[in-house]
């Protein structure tokens, strides 16, 4: 009966904490305009998440974006998240073969973590974030 006790605990606390390995939290969110539109032209493109972790290791986390501008963050396989603790954030584009891209429909700034002035800090358990980014200047 302890043992269950232990185990149902157990269970209760990686719920609540949304069940990440040590120092990685779920990350969810979605990308949006100036007017509240979601930023749909962004889908096949990648959001990365740059941060330390709790071992002192810094590490890179990925999503992709897709129809509704909507990404769910992972670092080393799906639902894992990103680093707890201040992440920097940037927007690859999106890659036509290995050489050329598609279109950047935002501005280029998104490109870098220098430039994109994107953060978020990342709290233990679930996460959600809204960014929202300028369109490129060069479309219409």
């Amino acid at each position: 009966m302890l043992r269950f006790r232990i185990v149902a605990l157990s269970v209760c606390i990686c719920i609540l904490t949304g069940c990440g390995r040590d120092g990685f939290a779920p990350v969810h969110g979605q990308l949006l305009y100036p007017d509240g539109s979601p930023a749909k032209d962004l889908e096949g493109f990648n959001i990365v998440f740059e941060g330390t972790a709790a071992d002192g290791r810094g590490y890179s986390s990925l999503g992709i974006i897709d129809a509704e501008g909507k990404f769910t963050v992972f670092t080393n396989k799906p639902g894992d998240g990103a680093p707890v603790g201040l992440c920097r954030v940037l927007i690859e584009p999106k890659m036509i073969d290995s050489e050329r891209e598609f279109a950047y429909p935002i501005d280029s700034e998104y490109r870098s973590f220098e430039t994109s002035g994107l953060t978020f800090e990342v709290q233990n358990g679930k996460n959600t974030v809204q960014f929202t980014v300028e369109p490129s200047k060069k479309n219409p």
